[in-house]
């Protein structure tokens, strides 16, 4: 169920849809509504990393990574990349 919401979730970011039209899919397929500031989240950060990014997309829908984890990973990439 989480893989489930998670995907309407990122997907909504995605597609610039509304907090309002989000939730009523969410209520739709089962899953908790999303309230405004987590839906802040998503569209401001998420959306963000996944958009061109299908390695993340993954780590979003089916690993639920937290925002530190990808903090802790551009920064692993950023390092390797000054250290070449």
């Amino acid at each position: 169920m989480l893989i489930e919401r998670n995907c309407i979730l990122l997907h909504g970011a995605i597609e610039n849809k509304s907090f309002e039209r989000v939730n009523v899919t969410l209520c739709n397929r089962g899953c908790k509504p999303v309230r405004l500031l987590e839906w802040a989240v998503w569209t401001d950060y998420y959306k963000p990393l996944a958009q061109d990014n299908p390695m993340y997309q993954k780590e979003i829908l089916t690993n639920n990574r937290s925002l530190a984890w990808f903090a802790r990973d551009l920064k692993k990439q950023s390092t390797k990349k000054s250290l070449s």
